[in-house]
């Protein structure tokens, strides 16, 4: 009698949570603002949701602006990611799946028509300063041709894989210049504040403009600048250790995991000792988001600006033994920091909807007054003004298997209450995240979950009919 009332509670829960929400599309009729705001974008690389404490100009922001607690990006990896954001798509519309070739990297995005040369057609100077793609026109021949992407009027990209704080090349409009690592003013964070600066001072007063900022930090190898190599990093800085670090037992993982060992004690210790390094990178970009807050200042707009600022995805750092990895389904790799200030929304609040990278990129053109070029997000400036605004019920998963990562290809859902995740291997999981938020058993197999499973399958259907490269189109149902 009990397991009838749970598997009917169950069944209950899953039919509100699945119900497919209503179309999402974008309006650009009327941003809501007497006139066009300035945008900015500032994207970190590889920062956890949990990592936004201790950096005084991030707190700043955070005062001046509401921090959404449940951010998500569909596709927890770099390209994929930022292709997202170019473009409010998710990977099988834009065709960006992993970081490099033949489903990934640079080469795959189609530049011709994004956010950025939306917004340039419609009176925004336009700014790309940082991190664009992995492998951006790597060296091709003698001459490799040396343009910006469309869309952007000032354009200083990364050239290469794009990893690194020193010895590094920049793309800087159509010139290419190198910077070593002797001199401490090369800093690869401090030289994009200079440039971003330096474009900000030099907009036009009477057109808006559009930065979209995109340091590495704090991307491996977590090389800080030199004036921060020696801070003291408090242990409360670092990501909290949950149930899920070091997981005892993983024979309900799929293979992937379950080939982890148990990390020993030597390795935990470098676990914390790379997390305390990583925090060092962030320290000069919190110092560039500060210099740019005051470039903002000094042109006048500070109060007229829409300013995000967000990661292109979450990072494992022990949580199911998994380190160093950033493209399994799991929460601390899917989930990522955001926060917006408008000039309209209340100061200093937390939203808990769920929201994704889609939707972030259907607010950046709403605010300039154009539509994504996808409509697979929801513009947020209207959840920022009006508490009735409905919010998204479920997060979509996608990813492909390449050689850089073990995760083999999947897709799946992530809902307020459950996650759904199909691999292209036959392994499937399913968490109740309100019981077990650290994703510690699969109930998959759980006749408790029977019902639920099934829902959850139904919803997964809706949006997994483009399954990513490698994975068959589902069955009708879990068991067909």
């Amino acid at each position: 009698m009990r397991n009838r009332v749970l598997t009917l509670a169950l069944l209950a829960c899953s039919i509100l949570i699945f119900t497919p929400p209503p179309a999402q599309t974008s309006d650009d009729s009327n941003n809501g603002y007497s006139q066009q705001p300035d945008i900015v974008l500032f994207l970190l690389d590889d920062l956890r949701w949990d990592q936004l404490k201790g950096l005084p100009a991030v707190s700043a922001l955070q005062s001046d602006g509401v921090t959404f607690s449940n951010a998500f990006v569909s596709n927890p990896l770099c390209c994929p990611s930022r292709a997202s954001l170019l473009t409010g798509g998710r990977s099988w519309r834009h065709g960006v799946w992993t970081n490099v070739p033949p489903h990934g990297g640079w080469s795959a995005f189609d530049e011709t028509d994004t956010i950025a040369t939306r917004l340039h057609s419609n009176g925004y100077r336009t700014a790309l300063v940082g991190k664009y793609f992995n492998l951006y026109r790597p060296s091709a021949g003698p001459t490799p041709a040396l343009e910006a992407p469309p869309g952007w009027d000032h354009f200083t990209g990364i050239r290469g894989l794009t990893a690194r704080y020193t010895d590094y090349d920049l793309i800087t409009d159509d010139s290419l210049n190198f910077f070593g690592s002797d001199d401490p003013k090369n800093y690869s964070t401090d030289v994009l504040a200079r440039d971003a600066e330096s474009f900000i001072d030099g907009a036009p007063a009477d057109s808006p403009l559009f930065l979209y900022f995109a340091p590495i930090a704090p991307h491996m190898p977590f090389e800080p600048a030199k004036r921060h190599a020696n801070v003291v990093v408090p242990h409360r800085m670092l990501p909290p250790r949950s149930a899920a670090f070091n997981e005892a037992d993983v024979t309900d993982k799929p293979a992937y995991v379950q080939q982890r060992r148990l990390l020993s004690d030597s390795d935990i210790a470098q676990v914390t000792k790379s997390e305390r390094h990583q925090y060092r990178t962030l320290l000069a970009a919190d110092e560039a988001l500060a210099r740019i807050r005051e470039a903002l200042v000094h042109r006048g707009t500070a109060k007229n600006t829409v300013f995000v600022l967000m990661s292109d995805n979450g990072y494992l750092w022990g949580e199911h033994r998994l380190t160093d990895l950033k493209d399994a389904p799991y929460e601390d790799s899917i989930r990522v920091p955001l926060v917006i200030a408008t000039p309209s929304e209340r100061l200093d609040s937390t939203r808990s909807a769920l929201v994704t990278g889609e939707d972030v990129a259907a607010t950046l053109a709403a605010a300039g007054g154009v539509k994504p070029v996808y409509d697979d997000g929801r513009s947020l400036l209207t959840l920022l003004a009006d508490e009735n605004f409905e919010p998204r019920r479920y997060v979509p998963l996608e990813h492909v298997e390449y050689d850089a990562s073990p995760v083999p290809t999947y897709c799946g859902v992530r809902t307020t209450r459950l996650k759904l995740i199909v691999y292209a291997t036959g392994e499937r999981e399913l968490y109740d995240l309100i019981r077990d938020p650290a994703e510690l058993v699969n109930r998959y197999e759980d006749p408790a979950f029977h019902d639920a499973r099934n829902s959850a399958w139904s919803v997964l259907l809706t949006f997994c009919d483009h399954p990513p490269p490698g994975l068959e189109p589902l069955a009708r149902t879990p068991d067909g």
